[in-house]
């Protein structure tokens, strides 16, 4: 047989290779020389492959940067990364008010917000914008906020990409007045967010948010102790980490839709809560400094999932405060009693604070994060201080997660991770001596505990930190390490000098084990071997002289910053590049320049060293080849279709590789592997009967192996459906054909399941002495091998028994992380397990009937709002006028750009407030081309609304004379529901009869009969009647 690159042609090869994963893309390279010259000559290829190397994102495909150019970029800013080769170095001089205060280098308070405009008010500051990440630490800035004179805010984040600005107002009254042992908290102590517009400077609320002001308060109190420790915002959440006086809090919000998903504190925990830290935004991880185990000489790093608060067991203390214990990860045994262990937890940011983001950006998965074990030892007079930083990367954690979860293992303690298991391989150890105040500490030091600042050390798969060289054990290294080691053995490209003053580093990659012998703290030697590069910063502002050793180091994406505190006098405008200057000083101090050149007794110096130039600002060609749906209609011959292909390239200006030409070839004679390949990838069965039709070979592959496995239909706890499950637990490959699972959930009408034909049950019969428990078990096993169902539909009668609650809730989770999912169909509402519905946002169709509960609306309308691609929409019924007046008035708020179909429950009843709701929301939709609005409404839309009307079948007449009334002319090509009397009769005339293809009349008077049969002379496309 011949090699498959002289078989087929070069264009359909790249088609192929297009649908390949990264993995089995670098797999094809190794194959033989000529597929590698074709992928690394093929630009999109290349790219693909260098994107995933680097676990970075593209954050602009559709720009004016061509695909050549971005590639080009992205393989030189590697290189620069490893030698810190910076194109461009900066410095700005930033005034402190106050330089004597510990700011511990979270100085943004003076770039974000700016007190010299008029009246001494300070105001939101655009310069801070600019920078990639910013420390949300300690601050105390005044700001109005909704009427209130001079709000005292304590801590902010941001997320340019959403306008949002989060602040955070500390509540702790002073109530030393009462007694020592009294912790109840009586005066509401706690703290405020508010979630404001970034474009208002703070002074609009946002929004998007169902609430704008987030209040809790603590569960307990002690006034002189309490503190907010951390403010983290995510995509979808906002978590903030405080400590009460007593114990210690996290509070978890969906901040769109205000609700609070986690609310958990120490004292019910029964551990400590030191270190606190996100892995997605329902998941975290928490440090605990509580000793455990046989000796009292084990901490835990646990793992969470925040599900939204429940009360149906109060009990159960992971229920009332809305999370899910998943594992816990045990740390290397301390030495002793007199070791004194703090912890936190530190990883990049998870939004951007620019509003026009780099090029790239790091993937959800590219991520590190530093476990710091802080360790006091020694006893009072000779006391010493040392960190231990451990890093490890996200997507080791949640393979750990994976192999350990928790779901299959039923209630009880989580399980515990050994540290044999976890550390050894996935981490790296590091150790960070911090000198004594006899030795010379500064203030900071002594305040924060770590060289390091609070936030902005970590970018990705990167870290600048000050730490030893865990090889040698030698004197402390400012140095950047990057964790991410896909590229060793790729040769870095050749790139422009430096400027004058910077020398290149040089990147040492280090794979073999590091030992680390520190018996003061571990009881053994502790041994790691995540692979990792370094490279070594030579001018660290940590150790410059006469700068008195006060200084941290920063990163992101593009930048590395040196941060220097110094007692000199400055000008701040003098101090700003050219290259910056016509950017950054209107947006620094919107006055006059005398304005602008103030001096300062303390100031921070930034050392900025930028990887990337600033893009020219001419026109790009588009060089991106576009890979557009082709229609599944199937082409004997490939000739045409290579023709098209070639049009396509000329149209996009896709640069040709040269190592293969192209020689159109007959279907039939491409191997039968290729084609069993291609037809895995389709999914409807039509499409494939189109295939099967075309020649005998695609037949005898799609027919019985793809098509008979497409579709499912069977009471899942049925005996036959038990044998169907064990048969795809075995066959995991049958499980993945799977697209479309109809699950009927009741005893009726058994004998219209349809299961594949070659599939023959079992004739042990042992389904019969199994359990429901056992059978559910079985179910979601078998469920969880299919890898890409498409459509998903519940049925069940109301007499039926259901799964149980536990099952469901499974079932549930499983369904809501199905990435290929488009269609979700329940006959019951009731059956619904919603702790993650607002997870499923590629949803195309949501199809919810039946009884509805009224909790589970807050998560239904979650989902709403994040369904970006939500075509179909069945609202379910409601219980009663109270609930259907809340639903309508969440519901006129939601705005689903691509929903072309609506259909509102009969059985819901609607007040006139209800009704008043619901036609704003349909009016805020022009996409509607088919509605069914079956519930009687007297209230008509605007003139101006739905002007893509087609399709008005199922509809109360009522609610279609209304339409009809008001309109001429519709392009309707459906219309249903109308009552023809004499008094309405003309209403069929205001639709247009040349478009009308379907006409269903619910009522016709006997006296209409005769002028409707001469009305029908008009429409001359009507097929249905």
């Amino acid at each position: 047989m011949k090699p498959l690159q002289e078989l087929l042609p070069m264009e359909l090869l790249v088609m192929i290779f297009r649908q390949l994963s990264v993995k089995n893309l670098l797999r094809v390279t190794s194959t033989c020389k000529k597929l590698y010259s074709l992928v690394m000559e093929t630009v999109e290829l290349r790219y693909m492959i260098e994107l995933a190397i680097g676990d970075l994102c593209d954050n602009s495909p559709s720009s004016a940067i061509g695909l050549q150019e971005r590639l080009r970029l992205l393989l030189e800013r590697r290189t620069r990364w490893r030698s810190l080769s910076h194109r461009v170095h900066t410095a700005i001089i930033c005034p402190l008010q106050d330089h004597g205060r510990p700011y511990g280098f979270d100085f943004f308070r003076d770039l974000l917000f700016d007190d010299t405009v008029s009246g001494n008010k300070e105001s939101f500051n655009p310069l801070a914008v600019v920078l990639d990440q910013i420390p949300t630490g300690k601050y105390k800035l005044s700001l109005s906020i909704d009427g209130r004179e001079n709000v005292r805010l304590e801590k902010f984040a941001i997320d340019a990409s959403q306008d949002l600005l989060v602040l955070l107002e500390e509540n702790f009254p002073d109530t030393s007045h009462l007694m020592w042992d009294d912790n109840d908290n009586v005066h509401g102590a706690g703290f405020t967010i508010y979630l404001r517009t970034l474009s208002s400077r703070g002074q609009r609320a946002h929004p998007a948010c169902a609430n704008p002001v987030l209040v809790y308060e603590f569960p307990t109190y002690f006034w002189d102790e309490a503190t907010v420790k951390s403010l983290t915002l995510t995509r979808n959440t906002v978590g903030v980490h405080a400590y009460d006086g007593v114990a210690d809090c996290i509070a978890i919000w969906d901040w769109q839709e205000g609700e609070l998903k986690a609310d958990m504190n120490s004292r019910d925990a029964g551990f400590s809560l030191a270190g606190f830290c996100f892995l997605t935004p329902t998941e975290f991880i928490v440090i605990s400094n509580t000793r455990t185990g046989r000796h009292n000489d084990t901490m835990y790093l646990h793992m969470f999932i925040a599900v939204g608060r429940r009360f149906q067991d109060t009990s159960n203390w992971e229920d009332d405060a809305g999370v899910v214990h998943v594992v816990r990860f045990a740390f290397p045994s301390l030495s002793g009693e007199d070791v004194y262990m703090t912890s936190h937890v530190y990883t990049g940011p998870f939004v951007s604070t620019r509003q026009d983001p780099a090029l790239f950006s790091p993937a959800l998965a590219a991520r590190i994060y530093a476990l710091r074990l802080r360790a006091c030892y020694g006893g009072e007079s000779q006391q010493q201080k040392t960190n231990c930083i451990l890093f490890i990367h996200l997507r080791d954690l949640a393979k750990l997660v994976m192999k350990y979860d928790v779901m299959d293992s039923g209630k009880g303690e989580p399980p515990v991770v050994p540290w044999r298991e976890w550390g050894p391989d996935h981490t790296r150890l590091f150790v960070q001596d911090l000198p004594s105040k006899e030795q010379g500490a500064y203030y900071r030091l002594d305040w924060t505990g770590t060289y390091e600042p609070s936030q902005g050390w970590i970018h990705g798969t990167r870290a600048v930190c000050t730490v030893a060289d865990p090889r040698t054990q030698g004197p402390l290294v400012t140095q950047v390490l990057d964790f991410n080691t896909r590229d060793r053995g790729r040769g870095p490209v050749p790139i422009p000098a430096v400027p004058d003053g910077c020398t290149p580093a040089e990147a040492l990659l280090v794979t073999e084990a590091t030992t680390v012998h520190r018996p003061e703290i571990f009881k053994e030697p502790i041994t790691t071997r995540l692979p990792y590069y370094t490279a070594y910063v030579r001018d660290s502002p940590l150790f410059v002289k006469d700068h008195h050793g006060l200084g941290a180091m920063m990163l992101d994406g593009e930048r590395l910053y040196g941060l220097t505190e110094h007692y000199s006098q400055a000008m701040f405008a003098v101090a700003l590049s050219c290259m910056c200057m016509g950017t950054l000083t209107g947006l620094l101090h919107p006055g006059t320049r005398s304005s602008v050149q103030q001096t300062a007794t303390g100031s921070f110096l930034i050392e900025v060293c930028k990887e990337t130039n600033f893009l020219d600002d001419h026109d790009w060609n588009v060089t991106l080849f576009r890979t557009d749906t082709i229609s599944t209609t199937v082409i004997p011959s490939l000739y045409s279709f290579f023709s098209l292909l070639r049009e396509a390239h000329s149209t996009f200006h896709v640069p040709r590789p040269t190592s293969m030409e192209a020689t159109p070839r007959a279907l039939f004679t491409l191997p039968s592997e290729l084609v069993d390949h291609v037809t895995f990838f389709i999914d409807t069965c039509a499409d494939l009967v189109s295939l099967a039709s075309t020649c005998t070979t695609c037949r005898d592959i799609v027919i019985p192996r793809h098509l008979d496995w497409r579709y499912i239909c069977i009471y899942p706890l049925s005996d036959r459906a038990i044998s169907l499950w064990k048969h795809l637990i075995d066959r995991p490959h049958l499980a993945s054909y799977v697209r479309t699972l109809f699950l009927k959930l009741d005893y009726v009408n058994a004998g219209n399941d349809h299961i594949p034909a070659t599939f023959s049950p079992a004739e042990d019969r042992a389904e019969e002495d199994m359990s429901n428990e056992e059978k559910e078990a079985l179910f979601l096993r078998a469920f969880r091998s299919m890898s890409r169902p498409h459509r998903i539909e519940m049925d069940r009668a109301y007499h039926s028994p259901m799964f149980t609650e536990d099952t469901q809730g499974k079932l549930w989770s499983v369904i809501s992380r199905l990435p290929t999912l488009d269609h979700l169909s329940v006959a019951n509402g009731s059956d619904m397990q919603c702790d993650h519905l607002d997870m499923m946002a590629e949803l195309k169709t949501v199809q919810i009937e039946g009884i509805f509960l009224d909790q589970k609306w807050d998560s239904f309308h979650s989902l709403l709002r994040r369904c970006s691609n939500l075509q179909d929409l069945y609202l379910p019924c409601l219980n009663n006028n109270l609930e259907g007046d809340l639903v309508a008035f969440k519901l006129s708020d939601c705005r689903i750009p691509t929903l072309k179909r609506l259909v509102l429950s009969q059985s819901s009843v609607y007040t006139s407030a209800a009704m008043q709701y619901l036609s704003r929301f349909v009016e805020a939709h022009p996409s509607i081309e088919n509605l069914s609005w079956r519930s009687p409404s007297s209230r008509t839309l605007r003139d101006d609304a739905l002007p893509r009307l087609k399709v008005l079948e199922d509809c109360h007449p009522l609610f279609v004379e209304r339409i009809l009334e008001e309109r001429r002319y519709l392009p309707l090509e459906a219309l249903g529901g109308i009552r023809v009397t004499s008094s309405n009769l003309a209403l069929l005339g205001r639709v247009n009869p040349k478009t009308l293809r379907k006409l269903q009349i619910e009522l016709i008077h006997p006296k209409c009969s005769h002028a409707l049969q001469r009305n029908f002379r008009d429409y001359s496309i009507l097929e249905s009647l």
